[in-house]
């Protein structure tokens, strides 16, 4: 409904992705509005494992929250070690909505690449043979550590573009805490792995983005998908689990030092410029801005916080040249402007920053660039 509502409000956003593990909770009325470009069913983290077994995190058992869904529904269902999907009855699930293509889903399974694509290639046979789509797109999700071995690397490549579609929806997980991508050689890999999938006249559809979504652009994707929620903006396994969900700090996103800082910075830095006018050279000025939380459960109650992200970060992508070259140029332009920002910062107004909160990351995406 967030994501809705600035959409419809404001303007923020091309088109929607219908993900599963989501559309139950929106308002009907707003479904049945919608044209989705794809439907994500959700599936990566569905495995013969996983259909048996609860997740333990903490000593405390929980269940994906996708797979109890399915298994409830009849969608799934077990099947002597393995799993069985019931098509026809998803497909009659979303047939009182309005969609163009259903996302082949790519199932994550905890195992060595090379069965991994073996099994995928099963499951993938067995989704064409009950879905029909004149467009097809595949969904693939890849870790740092498959990109950075070049075997592993040239293996993908291989595996996706033997499929004949349309295009790729390309998921890059990392299960680290930060919600800072900073992988030099991962990103760099990532990269390129866009720009061949593009060289090989497949579009290529970026799913699951954070701010390092104004450095991937740089690959020339067909399109970036957004979430005004964190687990919208951050592909993760915990994600899909059901389990209590962790008192986060209140952070403000701020397009001039690309990166979300947390309130106490902000009070910090609000103290020490002591204007206004200033201070919203930081933390631009509009109707979704908000410097400290009102509610202790803002997280749930205050979508401002969230709405002002994703508007702030859609304008700044908008602001993206549509020339490879030019776009790349600017890029690095203001990944210099930021870093000499953070600079004035730390040097001049003496805010020392943690490592979350840091420019440090910049100087990486730097070095990525530098490198492609």
């Amino acid at each position: 409904a967030w994501n809705y509502s600035i959409y419809s409000e404001d303007g923020i956003g091309h088109e929607f992705i219908m993900s599963y593990l989501f559309f139950s909770s929106v308002n009907k009325k707003i479904l049945n509005s919608l044209e989705f470009k794809f439907v994500d069913l959700n599936l990566y983290f569905l495995s013969h494992e996983e259909v048996y077994i609860d997740y333990e995190k903490d000593g405390k058992k929980s269940q994906s929250k996708v797979n109890k869904k399915l298994i409830e529904k009849g969608i799934v269902c077990k099947k002597a070690g393995d799993f069985k999907i019931n098509y026809d009855l998803f497909l009659k699930e979303l047939d009182r909505f309005k969609y163009e293509n259903i996302l082949i889903p790519f199932f994550d399974y905890n195992l060595d690449l090379k069965d991994k694509l073996a099994l995928n290639s099963e499951k993938i046979k067995e989704f064409r043979e009950n879905v029909k789509q004149q467009k097809e797109y595949l969904s693939y999700v890849v870790s740092y550590d498959e990109l950075k071995n070049e075997g592993n690397f040239e293996r993908i490549l291989t595996w996706i573009t033997k499929f004949d579609i349309k295009g790729v929806y390309l998921i890059l997980k990392d299960e680290s805490s930060s919600e800072i991508k900073e992988d030099i050689e991962g990103l760099k890999k990532y990269i390129e792995l866009i720009e061949t999938l593009k060289e090989n006249d497949l579009e290529v559809h970026l799913g699951y983005n954070n701010n390092e979504s104004f450095l991937l652009s740089v690959a020339m994707p067909d399109s970036i998908t957004l979430g005004t929620y964190k687990n919208l903006r951050i592909f993760s396994k915990n994600n899909f689990i059901a389990r209590q969900t962790k008192k986060a700090n209140f952070k403000v996103f701020s397009p001039l030092l690309l990166n979300t800082i947390q309130q106490t910075y902000v009070e910090n830095i609000e103290a020490e410029l002591r204007d206004n006018e200033k201070l919203n050279k930081y933390f631009p000025l509009n109707k979704y801005l908000v410097l400290k939380p009102e509610t202790s459960n803002w997280q749930f109650k205050e979508p401002a916080v969230y709405k002002y992200h994703m508007f702030e970060l859609y304008k700044l992508l908008k602001k993206l040249p549509p020339n490879k070259k030019e776009r790349k140029k600017y890029i690095i332009e203001k990944l210099n402007k930021s870093i000499e920002e953070y600079n004035f910062l730390t040097n001049e107004l003496r805010i020392r920053f943690d490592p979350k909160d840091s420019g440090d990351f910049l100087y990486k995406w730097l070095s990525v660039l530098e490198q492609i």
